[in-house]
């Protein structure tokens, strides 16, 4: 079992690291034509939607 410090090191770093890659990942986009961004937007949003869509269904599933 890990201690309440070695606990928030391990999140710490793991922020720090998700920060980082999140970054990354900006610079990258910014450097996309803006054919490609509206794209990606789209498949973004769509992603996002068809999750939500299945958290409501199994949200759902549970009441039968």
């Amino acid at each position: 079992m890990k201690s309440i410090q070695e606990e928030n090191i391990e999140y710490d770093k793991f922020v720090i690291g998700f920060a980082q890659k999140f970054q990354e990942m900006q610079r990258d986009y910014n450097n996309l034509s803006a054919e490609n961004k509206n794209k990606f937007e789209k498949d973004i949003m769509t992603a996002f939607l068809m999750r939500g869509m299945m958290g409501v269904t199994e949200y759902l599933a549970q009441w039968k």
